[in-house]
């Protein structure tokens, strides 16, 4: 099965690389927090372990943290709303050197990555289409891999802490 594979800079601020890609190799890491998301309500206590997770082993100011919760339970959403899969999805975060990673998987059809455009602004008004734009923006990098359901990688720096969380360079 070919593996489409997007990734978005927050820096760039555009595609870095939109290619079939190998699989991305984890770099050594710790520690990591894994959930399983299987309805809507287990959101609410994944957004809590999250939290704590943070606090306890990341530096990242509470507005920093509250960014990648927030981008995090977005990405949930979405794979609760559109994956269309009866598989739990997976959710992970790990601190990576001075970065925050977190990743959720789903099982479901995806959607064309390689149409996503980080650059249109979705209708403010629209029913929904916000939450990858949102996330793209908030976060230090975004990677999109569609390979047996879509896989939402985001980066945040820890840095962030202090450089004011959210604002784009």
């Amino acid at each position: 099965m070919r593996m489409e594979s997007i990734e978005l800079s927050r820096s760039r601020g555009q595609a870095l690389s939109s290619a079939a890609t190998a699989p991305r190799e984890r770099a050594e890491c710790s520690p990591r927090l894994e959930e399983r998301l299987e309805r809507a309500a287990d959101t609410a206590r994944i957004r809590q372990r999250i939290r704590k997770h943070l606090q306890q082993h990341a530096q990242l100011s509470a507005q920093a943290s509250d960014l990648m919760v927030l981008c995090v339970e977005e990405a949930c959403s979405n794979a609760l709303r559109h994956s269309g899969s009866g598989e739990p999805t997976h959710v992970s975060v790990e601190l990576r050197g001075d970065e925050v990673v977190a990743v959720i998987k789903d099982h479901g059809l995806g959607f064309d990555v390689d149409g996503f455009q980080v650059e249109e602004q979705p209708d403010p008004f629209g029913s929904g289409g916000r939450g990858l734009w949102l996330i793209a923006h908030l976060m230090d990098d975004l990677e999109l891999e569609l390979d047996d359901g879509l896989t939402v990688r985001m980066t945040m720096r820890c840095d962030r802490s202090t450089k004011g969380a959210g604002s784009r360079p």
